[in-house]
């Protein structure tokens, strides 16, 4: 590696010094001149190594910097690639600039592009200076010579040998080198290095000598073995030549090793998420410190190859250091680094596939493999699932929402547990999910196998399916009886040779069908295959079905196809084709093995109409007469019919049609197409007709012509008929019509289906010769209509026919010629001779009218009495029509035929108009009163010149008539109809007279037309909808109407006269104004939405304000483009006010709704809570501990009832600033957070104070390495280095290994093998942990309990017992287990497995690895008073020696030998405070020389015999006594009668048990209680697993049944298994209660065993006694 990089480095300083010595001349001005910056990294496009011919170093001589002129394409001469060394930055040093002489083209290859390096890219030290050339030296062989030039000397060489090629180490080495060629004198300069086995390097200073052609010897003192080679440069003034790294210059040295450096590269993960951390630690090792460590990542690229992302730079007196860079897109990283000590080199290898990290895109979806699954009860199923982006890798948690179904573990297998239904979620830690719906039937008690076919040919393969029983569910598993023959594979069977196989299958439950077995046949494959027929033809919708035969003797599936199933599609196992559109389609068979056969087949349309006719279109028929019927349908379908008739008594009808008439009378008969189009024809059978009578439209032809014949049968008759002529030769009948031959005369005769006859006789005459119209033009309106006469050339005869070019124009009767006008146009109609003698008329067709209106002039509805007016009236433009007029009222008005009208009296009357198509309109008219004056109307009295303005006439109420004008002064103002038009400036007076000579006048002025115009705005933006009205502004001393007018009224429309501007739609628009005489202005109106909803909130954030505070509401538009113009308004302006700018103002404590409102009335509401003005504020941090540069938010806090804003701020800012809502830590210190109300009120005596330390330089991670399982979890906790402060977040090196949550710490094995879980600061320092995952444990076993003899687990618990649960975990701890409990009211167990007896019962115990088979403890909880042994309770440790009440060592050892296992003890307190079993001083004598009542002190106590020969026990011996018999339960009756007692003698005993093991014993006693107050005062102090209630202490009868029953549930409700109570007292009547409390009763104290079995048998559960003997379990 050294090597190469040397010889790379040599190669560039060669380059750069072959620029350096070009003359001037040699760069043009086309020539770039590259500067001598830091050599890149090679591209992925490799340049062409280096050839022979050496290339020189680079010197100081500056290099100038790159101008615009193009560098010229390389010469022959390859460039090498560019290395590691960087070549030195150009110095200020300026070089003239280029000539014009020109550089030769470039030759084929081509030089790479040098890009600049990096900034701050380390200069290296420069070379040795060499000699400084003249400028017109030569360049070497790579300068192109011109012409004349001397030629070149020979280039430089030299030949290296060594003195010997191998050595010790110890020895000498030597090397000679003798220059040849170029020019003496030359610079020899001589560098060694050496070569480790393990890839180290080391290089040694440059030696130097200077030769004038003679050799140059260079020695060195090998160190140790290794393999020293050299590199050789020799330099003169033509030229430099350097060696490659030749193997004849090696010398291998062996003798004692020395430790060359070495280093190793180890990623922190194989992979990273996407933004993750790519790590890895780098450390040097076998070397001398200290060391220098080069490092650079690489991404893999798409090609494969590798490119440069990242480089660092480390120094390191040997510890490891990490290398560490964002993961910024998905893909393949790895590392290279390089390190030195003082002597070596070291690299890593060229692949480094060991430093390779994925990094994975985040998983951006799940899906799982099924969204739905179906299990047989008891069967699993392991759930698959992938993931998008590919090669994300999910976190998956999985859980079941009906865990009593389907459970399903951290892996995802699912467990069927009971039938129903249940739902899997499955999550990835990054959010993604999906779910998979669980349905578990009943397992299946039976199954049959479902195959489709028992015989297969050779090769062929066949699914198996599976029928379980009904309503059942599970995984199914195929066998063959003979796999040589037939093959299973998962859920299907292939044939591998001929021969028989049976075939079953069995469920996942054992259920098979072995018995009876499926028979197989595998038979050869087929040769061949064929198909009939083999071409087809089929109308759409039709189907047939294909037929296809296969090699006799052989089997084997074989499927149809059609290559075009838009034409004809088919079944692929029947070969039944089904035509299904036109064209045309090959339909081929294939058998499983590739034989083929097809059919072409041809699809025609299918009719999609059919008709059913008879011959001359017969409805009817003759009595046993036949007709065949023809079906037709649409041209160029196809299709096959069945007929059938409605009443085969009356007609009957055959397959191809034929009807047959069998009784008189009807029925229907119909004809039905494959696609069942149908038709129908009724068919009448009337009587044979008995004559018949002939029919012929004239008796007349001409010659040549053809004649329509028909025949007339009787009333009630039919029949077919035939015609027949006496004169052929005259007249021929074809079928049923005679044709004219020549001119004569024939007989024509007609006979019926049963031999009716009639004649008639027919002349002929010659053909006519020509024919003429009657007119040869005629012009209609669309609906009028006129009749053409033909007539024929004299002497002749011939039937005529017309037509018209434009039926849809002009149409004609084609016999009578009657043109009716249809349609606007021109057409020509043409009569036609039989034999083609024609005329034509022109005819032309204007549209008829489709409206008409009536009008008046000036559109009046009036006219004055006497007063005549003639009416218009107006049809469509280019229309026709002629009018009729009438009134609807004579009397009042008259109207001409011209529609003049006239009113003959006061009142009224309608005129009508018609056209001739009916059109009609109507006008009503009003005969007034004559006018006795008029007034003038005008819009104004000044116009400008140029100027038109209308006039108008006002007459008197009840007056109406016809009215025109003057002008006094045309040369001012003319006349103009009912119009003025200004000439010229000046006056002129205006007259209006009626039509009964009636006058008024007006003086009109007329000034300047306007020189210009213009708007009060330039622009208007409006909302759809809104409006705004524009001012127009004249020339001074001008006048001129104006009007507006808008470019696109469909955006903004405006006003004509007024300029009120309205917006329509969503655009711009341009609006207009514009004078009379052409001058204008204009604005320009952008229209934006009207809102489809406002939208109100308060700026401050919030839905609140304080007492005089001032807030700005927000008022928001949707659309967001949207304009209107808002109002607004307060429900209540006592509590709050809002201005039209849409700020508010709290004035009271309480609410209003303020209100938004838009032009477009859309509007909202936003109710407004008013505060009191706050009267203090409170400020809290969300962390009152920061690093530097971390941010929290702040919370204030006002008091109750108040709002209003406030402001926030940092006294020392130099340690923390305030942005918005969070505080940013700026430099260690402290700083106070400073809250202040708009009202003035602040924090500052109590601030929020805010601790800013340094930000973490470390991160510690505890634990530091941890062994857990697959599916384990692990809390991790982390802590920043002492003095610092700031938030971490977790991450995993491999989250394919371990997941981590981020903020949790927690920490889940995903797979086995080792991970680096990462805790790292909010300012990027890690911490890390290592952790190892094992595989999930396949089976768990207990340590405790123990094994029972069948392998399970087995408990008996005393209930308030706790017991640990003690997994078998080999190196593991309990991470990774969870317990559960079945029944959490009889048992609970906590995280630990530590398990808590709680009540009487059975419960199951799961202790479940997160993987692997969990186990199982039966648990059985017993009360106290269920334990083995004895039923019964010994009193006072019982009666010893004939003597009770003694309490005695004695007492309990005699009556544990005899079986008692439950000892009743009573507890007395001594003179000096210590606690002592004694029943009672004031009953019981304990000193013989002492009274009773005397309390001994403990002393006393001890030293003293009961009754004078027995052992006193203290609660000290009480409590050792117990630990040596843990069989033994020990009842407490302390007789404390108050609950201070209580906590007292308590507190007392449980101080005294002052280890953990009298702890647990005095937690096995059984206290006894004798109220509520005393059990709480007890359970107070010490919360006993077991309580006896005595009820006798504090009672002094028996409780009532009720109150026994309450006593009962408070017992039961507070885990007081037993109640204690004089044998005396107890009832039968009390059972019931017992019972349903589930509480025991003991009877005390009983010594008599009549009384005990009595009380045993009436429901009693134990005896408290001093001597019976007890009885055993």
């Amino acid at each position: 590696m050294r090597a190469l990089l040397r010889r790379l480095g040599i190669a560039l300083l060669c380059l750069a010094m072959l620029l350096s010595f070009a003359p001037p001349g040699a760069l043009s001005a086309e020539t770039e001149v590259i500067p001598p910056t830091a050599a890149p990294e090679a591209t992925e496009t490799p340049a062409p190594e280096a050839t022979e011919t050496p290339v020189p170093e680079a010197t100081e001589t500056p290099v100038p910097e790159a101008t615009e002129t193009p560098v010229p394409e390389a010469t022959e001469t390859p460039v090498p690639e560019a290395t590691e060394t960087p070549v030195p930055e150009a110095t200020e040093t300026p070089v003239p600039e280029a000539t014009e002489t020109p550089v030769p083209e470039a030759t084929e290859t081509p030089v790479p592009e040098i890009t600049p390096p990096p900034e701050g890219t380390p200069t290296p030290p420069a070379e040795p200076p060499l000699e400084e050339l003249p400028p017109d030296a030569p360049l070497g062989l790579n300068t192109p010579l011109g012409d004349g030039e001397p030629p070149l000397p020979e280039p430089v060489s030299a030949a290296v040998s060594v003195g010997a090629a191998s050595a010790h180490a110890g020895d000498t080495l030597s090397w000679t080198v003798a220059p040849s060629g170029g020019e003496a004198p030359y610079e020899i300069r001589f560098s060694l290095f050496k070569e480790y086995p393990n890839g180290a390097e080391k290089d040694y200073p440059v030696q130097t000598a200077t030769s004038g052609g003679e050799t140059a010897t260079f020695t060195h003192v090998a160190e140790d073995a290794a393999r020293y080679g050299c590199f050789v440069e020799v330099r003169c003034a033509s030229g430099i030549y350097a060696s490659d790294d030749d193997p004849a210059a090696r010398i291998e040295v062996d003798g004692p090793a020395v430790s060359p450096v070495a280093l190793s590269v180890v990623r922190a993960a194989e992979r990273v998420p996407v933004g993750g951390e790519l790590k890895w630690t780098i450390s040097p090792a076998d070397g001398r410190a200290p060391y220098a460590i080069e490092a650079a990542v690489d991404k893999k690229q798409p090609d494969g190859t590798w490119a440069n992302v990242a480089e660092r730079d480390f120094d390191t007196a040997g510890e490891p250091v990490t290398l560490t860079i964002a993961a910024a897109e998905a893909g393949e990283y790895r590392c290279l680094a390089m390190v030195w000590d003082d002597d070596d080199i070291f690299n890593t290898p060229a692949d480094a596939s060991e430093t390779v990290v994925a990094a994975v895109p985040p998983v951006a979806s799940i899906a799982p493999a099924s969204a739905s699954v179906a299990l047989g009860l008891g069967e699993s199923y392991a759930l698959a699932v992938s993931a998008l982006p590919e090669g994300s890798v999910p976190e998956l948690s999985y859980d079941s929402n009906n865990k009593g179904v389907a459970t399903v573990d951290a892996l995802g297998t699912v467990a069927a547990k009971k039938t129903g239904t249940a739902t899997i979620a499955i999550r990835d830690a990054g959010g993604a999910s999906a779910t998979v719906s669980v349905t578990v039937k009943k397992a299946p008690t039976s199954v049959s196998l479902v195959a489709s076919r028992s015989t297969l040919g050779v090769g062929e393969v066949m699914p198996l399916g599976a029928a379980l029983s009904s309503g059942s569910a599970g995984r199914c598993t195929f066998f063959s009886s003979d796999p040589t023959v037939a093959a299973i594979d998962a859920n299907a069977v292939t044939a591998l040779k001929p021969g028989i196989a049976y075939l079953t299958v069995t469920t996942y439950n054992g259920k098979t069908t072995a018995k009876k077995p499926f028979k197989l046949t595998v038979l050869p494959a087929p040769e061949s295959v064929s198909l009939d027929p083999t071409e087809w033809t089929l109308g759409v919708g039709d189907s047939k079905a294909l037929k296809a035969a296969i090699t006799p003797g052989s089997a084997g599936a074989y499927a149809f196809s059609s290559d075009n199933e838009a034409v004809a599609k088919v079944d692929p196992k029947t070969g039944k084709v089904t035509a299904v559109s036109v064209g045309a389609a090959v339909v081929t068979v294939k058998t499983f093995n590739e034989k083929a056969a097809s059919c072409a087949v041809t699809v025609a349309p299918a009719p999609t109409k059919l008709s059913l006719s008879a011959p001359g279109g017969r409805g009817t028929i003759g009595l046993y007469e036949k007709m065949r019927l023809t079906p037709a349908i649409d041209p160029g379908s196809e299709a096959t019919f069945t007929y059938w008739s409605s009443n085969t008594r009356y007609v009957t009808v055959g397959a191809d049609g034929t009807v047959y008439g069998r009784r008189v009378g009807s029925a229907t008969v119909y004809a039905m197409a494959h696609n069942k189009v149908k038709a129908s024809l009724k068919i009448t059978v009337k009587k044979a007709p008995r004559s018949v009578s002939l029919r012929a439209d004239r008796l007349t032809l001409g010659v040549g012509e053809v004649m329509a014949l028909g025949a007339a049968l009787p009333s009630g008759t039919a029949g077919g008929c035939w015609f027949e002529s006496s004169n052929p030769g005259s007249a021929v009948i074809e079928g049923s019509a005679v044709r004219a031959v020549a001119p004569g005369k024939s007989t024509i005769a007609v006979w019926t289906y049963n031999w009716k006859k009639k004649t008639a006789t027919l002349t002929v005459l010659p053909a006519p010769e020509g024919v003429s119209l009657d007119r040869a033009e005629l012009a209609l309106g669309v609906g009028d209509g006129a009749t053409l006469k033909a007539a024929l050339t004299p002497g002749s005869a011939g039937a005529c026919e017309f037509t018209s070019d434009k039926p849809e124009i002009a149409k004609v009767d084609l016999k009578t010629g009657r043109v009716t006008a249809v349609s606007v146009g021109a057409a020509v109609v043409t009569v036609k001779t039989f034999n083609e003698k024609a005329a034509s008329c022109a005819v032309t067709v204007a549209p008829a009218p489709t409206k008409l209106s009536l009008s008046a002039p000036g559109g009046r509805g009036t006219i004055g009495l006497y007063e005549k007016m003639r009416l218009t009236p107006a049809i469509d433009p280019g229309s026709e029509a002629t009018f009729t007029y009438w009134s609807s009222n004579t009397r009042y008005v008259t109207v001409g035929a011209d529609g003049t009208v006239y009113g003959r009296r006061v009142g009224s009357a309608t005129v009508y108009a018609m056209a001739h198509n009916k059109v009609k309109a109507s006008l009503k008219i009003t005969v007034k009163k004559a006018p006795r004056s008029v007034s003038l109307r005008a819009d104004r009295l000044t116009l400008g010149v140029g100027e038109v303005m209308a006039l108008g006439a006002a007459l008197p109420s009840g007056t109406a008539g016809g009215c025109w004008f003057e002008s006094s002064n045309p040369g001012s103002a003319v006349i103009e109809g009912s119009a003025v038009r200004a000439v010229a400036p000046g006056k002129s007076t205006i007259a209006v007279w009626t039509y009964n000579w009636k006058k008024k006048t007006a003086t009109l002025t007329v000034l300047p037309a306007p020189e210009g115009v213009s708007l009060d705005r330039a622009e208007l933006a409006l909302g759809v909808g809104d409006g705004a009205t524009l001012k127009a502004a004249l020339t001074p001393g001008s006048a001129g109407a104006c009007e507006f007018t808008s470019d696109k009224p469909e955006i903004a429309k405006v006003d004509l006269k007024t300029g009120r501007v309205t917006a329509v739609s969503v655009g711009t628009a341009l609006v207009t104004v514009r004078t009379f005489n052409g001058h204008e202005s204009s604005c320009a109106v952008t229209v934006f939405p009207a809102p489809t909803a406002v939208r109100l909130s308060l700026s401050n954030g919030r839905g609140s304000v304080g007492v005089g505070e001032r807030v700005q509401l927000a008022t928001a538009l949707d659309p967001a483009d949207a304009k209107a113009t808002i109002v607004y308004w307060s429900s209540n302006t006592k509590y709050v006010t809002v201005g039209a700018d849409g700020v508010v103002t709290g004035k009271r404590a309480g609410s209003a709704t303020v209100y938004a409102k838009a032009h477009n009335k859309k509007q909202t509401a936003l109710k407004i809570w008013v505060g009191n003005a706050p009267s203090s504020v409170s400020l809290t941090l969300e962390r009152n501990v920061l690093g530097e540069r971390e941010e929290a938010a702040w919370i204030a806090k006002l008091p109750s009832g108040s709002a209003g804003r406030v402001d926030v701020r940092s006294d020392n800012e130099a340690v923390a600033r305030v942005e918005g809502n969070r505080v940013i830590a700026v430099a260690p210190g402290t700083a106070n957070i400073i809250a202040t109300t708009y009202n003035g009120k602040n924090n500052v005596k109590t601030p929020a104070v805010l601790t800013v330390r340094p930000e973490p330089t470390g991160v510690a991670v505890s634990p530091s390495a941890a062994v857990i399982c697959k599916g384990d979890t692990l809390k991790l906790s982390a802590a920043v280095n002492e003095g610092s402060a700031g938030a971490i977040r977790f991450s995993s090196g491999d989250p394919g290994i371990a997941s981590v949550g981020e903020a949790t710490g927690v920490v889940i094995g995903v797979s086995p093998g080792d991970a680096t879980i990462s805790a790292t600061a909010y300012n990027g320092v890690p911490g890390t942990m290592a952790l190892r995952v094992l595989p999930a444990l396949e089976a768990l076993a207990l340590k405790t309990p123990a094994a029972d003899a069948s392998g399970g687990y087995a408990l008996v618990l005393r209930k308030g017992d706790r017991f640990q649960i003690a997994p078998e975990m080999g190196e593991l701890t309990h991470l990774g287990i969870t317990y559960a409990s079945s029944n959490t009211s009889v048992a609970s167990v906590d995280a630990s497995g530590l398990l808590s007896a709680k009540k009487s019962g059975s419960a199951t115990i799961t202790v479940k690895p997160y993987a692997g088979k969990p186990a199982t403890i039966r648990l059985t909880v017993q009360k106290w008073t269920d334990q083995v042994g004895s039923l019964d309770i010994a009193h006072a440790m019982g009666g010893v020696g004939g003597l009770d009440y003694s309490n005695s060592l004695e007492a309990f050892e005699y009556n544990y030998a005899r079986g008692y296992r439950v000892f009743e003890v009573d507890l007395s307190w001594t003179s000096d405070g210590e606690i002592v079993l004694w029943h009672d001083w004031s009953v019981n004598q304990f000193l013989k020389d002492k009274p009773k009542g005397y309390v001994p002190s403990l002393a006393e106590f001890e030293s003293a015999k009961i009754y004078g020969q027995y052992t006193p026990l203290t609660y000290q011996g009480l409590l050792a006594l117990m630990e040596a018999h843990p069989d033994v339960t020990v009842v407490l009756d302390t007789k404390v009668r108050t609950a201070d007692q209580a906590t007292k003698l308590y507190t007392k005993m449980k101080d005294t048990a002052d280890t953990p093991e009298k702890l647990d014993t005095f937690d096995r006693m059984v206290a006894y209680v004798y109220s509520k107050d005393t059990f709480y005062a007890i359970d107070g102090v010490h919360h006993f697993k077991n309580y006896v209630f005595g009820y006798y202490l504090l009672n002094k009868k028996p409780p009532s049944t009720s109150g026994f029953a309450s006593l009962a549930k408070f017992c039961h409700e507070n885990g007081i298994d037993m109640i204690a109570m004089n044998y005396k007292w107890w009832s039968t009547k009390y059972k019931s209660a017992a019972k349903t409390y589930d509480v025991a009763v003991a009877a005390h104290t009983v010594n008599s065993v009549s009384t005990a079995k009595k009380l045993l048998s009436a429901g009693i559960s134990s005896i408290v006694t001093d001597h019976l003997t007890p009885r055993i379990k």
